[in-house]
């Protein structure tokens, strides 16, 4: 079983995208950006309150595993 992604967690979106990922240096490989672990990542669809609401979870997401 993979271990837990280090903390804390922070959330990146490009394009059509957003991920969250943890800190530098926890990637499990070479590939990913800024050699970061992504946890979880999904599409944005240019639908202003899907992608507003997608943008709030992962807020509460990163605000529960950081413990802020």
């Amino acid at each position: 079983m993979a271990e837990p992604t280090p903390r804390p967690w922070s959330i990146r979106q490009e394009g059509e995208s957003i991920w969250i990922e943890g800190p530098r240096g926890s990637a499990a490989g070479d590939g990913l950006p800024a050699n970061r672990r992504v946890v979880c990542e999904f599409g944005l669809y240019g639908d202003e309150d899907l992608d507003a609401e997608t943008e709030a979870n992962f807020g509460l997401m990163t605000e529960a595993v950081n413990g802020e």
